[in-house]
């Protein structure tokens, strides 16, 4: 994966203690600026306050880091007792909802919850209890946030792979029908649900996708803007919870097998981790085709770096996937329902408007 210097540093700095580690945040530091960091670099925070804790070194950065690592922690002990009651509230009503993402790895496999910024934690249902889920989520004032004029529409959720809500102290929690983004496949989804396993969120126990599919998700989202994903396929491993061959079949069976190895790959470029013999061959073997290949290429840019011709080929690649995963019939009229729905519009009268704003910004 073609990631920038300061990128490398910053994961290198979040590592944890050591000479390499304390070299690579001097020279991520010389780089950047605390005040207009990087997209993507923020997340890594706590874990680099850690490097300096651990090492004992002096730096001006010290004290607004430690405030930073604080202030995760704070909203971490708020955020995860909440997530517990809403996951709870859901199974009462009936709704297996997976606590997934950083609400599920920062207690279980990071050595420190505050270490792992959770905002905003997320909930996967399935599809067809979206409603009931959506439903909930009202009773305890919790409103979609931007306001989604087709929530209820299943047409909606087949197009879209979730929807942030707000509650009235504006605490930010997502809610998702289909738990990887960008790949609203009804297969994947329940894959996650029949392989899930129990974790301890507090004195709650909750549902979350077992640790091949944490990691699958994680290789999916890991790239320029969202590094934190490095360092959560990296805990992943090395905690060693792993079912490696489970990892390769959902890889292969969902044709997934290209995001994971980049993300693993340069894992292994960056921190030497390393995977079971073999896995990284038999991924390999796989095949990849060339759209699949600029497929990654794109997800993996940071959005600024893409041009107007990238983001309308990014467009068209995320219908292309939509279409796959619902079975549905390419066209003007499903791209134009596609386009309503992922730019949450309630008329697709105010489609040129909206397109061109985004191809242009």
């Amino acid at each position: 994966m073609n990631l920038s210097a300061e990128a490398k540093y910053a994961l290198a700095a979040a590592t944890g203690s050591g000479p390499g580690a304390v070299d690579a945040f001097r020279e991520w530091q010389a780089r950047v600026n605390l005040d207009e960091l990087p997209a993507g670099h923020y997340p890594l925070l706590p874990l680099i306050y850690r490097t300096l804790q651990r090492s004992e070194i002096e730096h001006p950065w010290l004290p607004r880091l430690a405030g930073i690592y604080r202030k995760v922690w704070y909203a971490n002990q708020l955020l995860l007792p909440a997530v517990a009651a809403m996951a709870g509230a859901m199974a009462a009503g009936d709704v297996e909802a997976l606590v997934v993402d950083g609400a599920a790895l920062a207690p279980t496999v990071y050595p420190d919850p505050a270490l792992r910024p959770i905002q905003p934690p997320i909930l996967v249902v399935r599809s067809a209890d979206a409603d009931r889920a959506i439903d909930i989520l009202h009773s305890f004032g919790w409103r979609a946030e931007p306001d989604a004029p087709h929530l209820l529409s299943a047409d909606y959720r087949a197009w879209s792979h979730g929807q942030r809500f707000a509650d009235t102290d504006q605490q930010s929690l997502w809610l998702g029908w289909h738990g990887a983004t960008g790949y609203p496949c009804p297969e994947l989804d329940e894959e996650m649900h029949r392989s899930s396993t129990s974790i301890a969120l507090g004195t709650a126990t909750v549902s979350a996708p077992c640790p091949a599919i944490q990691l699958v998700l994680a290789c999916l989202s890991a790239g320029k803007t969202n590094l934190i994903a490095f360092m959560d396929a990296a805990y992943l491993i090395e905690r060693g919870a792993v079912a490696w061959p489970h990892l390769v079949e959902v890889a292969r069976r969902f044709r997934l097998s290209l995001p994971v190895v980049d993300t693993l790959s340069t894992l292994g470029e960056l921190f030497g981790i390393t995977v079971p013999e073999g896995m990284l061959v038999e991924l390999r073997s796989f095949p990849v085709t060339d759209q699949e290949r600029h497929a990654q290429h794109l997800a993996t840019m940071a959005p600024a770096e893409r041009s107007l011709r990238d983001r309308a080929s990014w467009l068209s690649i995320r219908y292309r996937r939509a279409l796959a995963c619902n079975g549905a019939k390419p066209g003007v009229g499903t791209f134009a329902v596609f386009l309503q729905h992922s730019f949450h519009l309630a008329s697709p009268w105010q489609l040129p408007t909206a397109v061109a704003a985004r191809l242009v910004r």
